[in-house]
């Protein structure tokens, strides 16, 4: 009688052979894989990040199963109850991040893994920030650039300036810590972002901006958006940081044929602001974040900045910064 091999519908049993630790916005993430793409991937997203916090690392199970072929997976479909996240894209391509203990697997087919921008970022990152913002952080969305020793939150609605204006302060000698996504470590006196400094990510319309580089070719995001995204240590000249203490907060509003000005903004605005992104997550990290965005409002001054060409618009932010008042 012929042996029969044994099933394994939920891929339990299925060996993750390959493993790498890496140390994305500097916390330890242990990745475990069957794929060496996968690892491409991480590479790709963490390979230059250095350690800067001694923590338990987050678990990443992320495996590869299925034929080869097929088109690129739609987007996931993310949910959320209580400290359990998933998000699903197909029946083969789908992942589950348990926010409480800091872990995340998932499952997806060779046609995933095979569109890098993709994977990066409908899954691969998800599962590893996700956890490490429940845990550790509290995500801000704006860019972050350092001058004078201080660093920098550009906050604002899209549109609004903050990825291309973080790139010209850079080019103009500033320090870039990130483009759309800082992290603000908690439970600090002295507030302290944290962010992806080994890239920066732009609108195509920014070649037209700035002429060095108009030749770059952009590449479709995992939400279909068409970004060029570009490694700082190729950019000439430019300072990095993956992280600072926070100075100042200026939140954007680019206008067509404005001015430079500066007026101030409350600390209840800004509350308000950060804290109006929250679109998931149980009370206790919710009210975490909350004590993480209070506590940086309350600590440094906050204006906003109204302005049109991007020259004019650094230098009234470099006279604020080192006028060291609002």
């Amino acid at each position: 009688m012929d042996s029969v091999e044994p099933r394994d519908p939920l891929l339990f049993f299925e060996p993750l052979p390959l493993e790498q630790l890496f140390w994305p916005l500097g916390f330890p993430v242990r990745v475990r894989t069957n794929s060496q793409i996968v690892l491409d991937a991480a590479n790709a997203s963490w390979g230059e990040c250095r350690s800067r916090f001694d923590t338990k690392p987050i678990e990443i199970h992320a495996g590869v199963h299925g034929p080869e072929g097929g088109a690129t997976p739609p987007m996931p479909v993310y949910r959320s109850l209580d400290y359990l996240l998933t998000g699903t894209a197909t029946p083969h391509d789908s992942f589950v991040s348990d926010l409480r203990q800091g872990r995340s697997f998932g499952w997806v087919t060779p046609a995933a893994v095979a569109d890098f921008a993709y994977y990066r970022y409908a899954f691969l990152e998800a599962m590893a920030y996700l956890p490490l913002a429940a845990l550790h952080l509290a995500p801000i969305h704006c860019a972050a650039v350092e001058f004078d020793g201080q660093a920098v939150l550009l906050c604002g609605n899209s549109g609004a300036g903050k990825s291309s204006l973080s790139y010209a302060c850079a080019r103009r000698g500033w320090t870039y810590i990130c483009d759309d996504a800082a992290y603000l470590v908690r439970k600090e006196q002295q507030p302290r972002v944290v962010g992806a400094s080994f890239s920066i990510r732009l609108r195509d319309e920014a070649r037209r901006l700035f002429p060095e580089i108009e030749a770059k070719v952009p590449t479709r995001r995992g939400n279909g958006a068409i970004r060029l995204e570009l490694r700082t240590a190729e950019l000439p000249n430019w300072k990095t940081a993956e992280q600072g203490t926070v100075r100042h907060i200026v939140f954007l509003d680019r206008q067509p044929e404005a001015s430079p000005a500066v007026s101030p903004v409350s600390a209840e605005e800004a509350f308000e602001c950060f804290t109006g992104s929250h679109t998931y997550g149980p009370a206790e990290m919710l009210e975490a974040w909350s004590a993480a965005y209070r506590h940086l409002v309350n600590s440094v001054p906050i204006s906003r900045l109204t302005y049109s060409a991007f020259d004019p618009a650094i230098d009234r932010l470099e006279k604020l910064i080192l006028d060291r008042s609002f």
